[in-house]
């Protein structure tokens, strides 16, 4: 590509990029089959939410997810399409947010080279229509990460960090804890940098106070309820969980 074409793709306008990128994510969300775990997402939701925080709690997964799909059968009905749109709209919602955020902090070009990524990498293709927690996992860590960075970079002195940011990083760091086990471990960690961070700049006690709380906040979401044994948890291929549903 000549570079003056490359320049204008990366510096011009974003929303044909945006529109593209979002319309290509959705078009595979309009199919009916399902592969198993799927269909026991679906199966799941089926149960309200107290049969969701019971049955759940026997999975490895965290159970925000299927409680986002619960509302979207209340509203929908039991519609694959709809459920297999509501994973699209998290990696809609990754491509613009994440777009937003790296203008802002790290420029146009960084931006768009972010939502192309987001659109057209085939990890982000493959996940983008699933009726599993994936997507939605991703949407959280990232823009945990990307709040992270900017409070990072503040508290080592570029300006004062303000509570939308803070809460922010609370919001997603919690919503990444309970859709995703691996989501859980990134976020703890980013909020165990940050909180390192925050500390050892040593800004004010009302920012380190914050980000112990973030902190907490995501221990918090390790909590199940206390009548489950574990030792009928059930294995990560997913064996029996059929069972209980």
């Amino acid at each position: 590509m000549p570079p003056c074409r490359l320049r204008r793709l990366l510096t011009g306008s974003v929303v044909p990029l945006l529109a593209v990128g979002c319309a290509y994510l959705l078009i595979p969300a309009f199919g009916h089959a399902i592969w198993y775990d799927e269909s026991y997402s679906a199966a799941l939701t089926s149960h309200g939410w107290s049969g969701i925080w019971n049955l759940g709690s026997l999975d490895m997964h965290p159970i925000g997810y299927y409680m986002l799909l619960n509302l979207v059968r209340l509203v929908f009905g039991e519609h694959v399409v709809a459920y297999r749109l509501m994973s699209a709209a998290a990696s809609c919602a990754l491509v613009v947010a994440g777009y937003a955020m790296m203008r802002r902090d790290w420029g146009v070009r960084a931006a768009r080279l972010f939502a192309a990524l987001a659109c057209f990498a085939p990890p982000f293709m493959r996940m983008a229509f699933q009726i599993r927690m994936y997507s939605w996992a991703v949407l959280a860590v990232t823009m945990c990460f990307l709040f992270a960075m900017r409070i990072c970079i503040k508290a080592r002195g570029s300006g004062p960090v303000r509570v939308t940011e803070w809460i922010g990083f609370a919001l997603f760091s919690l919503a990444g804890a309970y859709r995703h086990y691996y989501a859980v471990l990134v976020v703890t960690i980013i909020n165990a940098i940050v909180l390192a961070v925050v500390c050892a700049r040593a800004v004010d006690r009302a920012d380190a106070v914050a980000g112990a709380q973030c902190v907490v906040g995501v221990l918090d979401s390790f909590q199940v309820p206390n009548d489950v044994d574990p030792a009928d948890r059930l294995s990560a291929d997913g064996r029996g969980r059929a069972e209980h549903l």
